[in-house]
């Protein structure tokens, strides 16, 4: 399938997804990328994501300057969303809003607790990865250090006041 805009593939459209994929497709952070199913799509994918949402409940009397700042708007609430939640929750919107006051909110509602689970489970894993590294002791100098520190530090207050 020919690409003119250079968007990513769909889903089903020939794009593998990386990283750690359940049977349903859901990407999760796994050990070796905690940022695994976190990560969103690129801006101009979301704006024809949203585009294609609005082109659906767009009132009769929104003029074209509007609806571009409506998509500018909504981009700037849902550009962050993990990539494969905008999708479901796009395709949500399109099913069942009637209103374009309801797409973000209809979004965002299908994304927060997946979302919110994911990154508990990243953090899960980057604590678990800082726990396995050797934890290093303070140092503590020795009494010769000790007083080479206080003679430096007293040579540098003796050169301050000269």
């Amino acid at each position: 399938m020919d690409n003119p805009n250079n968007l990513p593939a769909r889903a089903g459209q020939g794009c593998a997804p990386s990283g750690s994929v359940w049977p349903s497709g859901v990407r999760l952070p796994t050990p070796a990328d905690p940022d695994n199913g976190l990560r969103p799509h690129r801006e101009a994918w979301v704006i024809a994501m949203l585009t294609g949402c609005l082109a659906l409940v767009r009132p009769v009397g929104m003029s074209e300057e509007a609806a571009e700042e409506w998509i500018s708007l909504a981009t700037d609430e849902v550009q962050h969303v993990p990539a494969d939640l905008l999708d479901e929750g796009c395709a949500m919107a399109r099913r069942k809003c009637r209103h374009h006051g309801a797409i973000v909110p209809t979004i965002m509602d299908h994304a927060e607790e997946r979302w919110a689970a994911r990154k508990r489970m990243r953090f899960a894993l980057l604590e678990r990865a800082g726990e396995a590294k050797p934890k290093r002791e303070a140092w503590k100098p020795t009494a010769e250090e000790l007083e080479m520190i206080k003679r430096q530090a007293t040579d540098r207050l003796r050169a301050g006041r000269d």
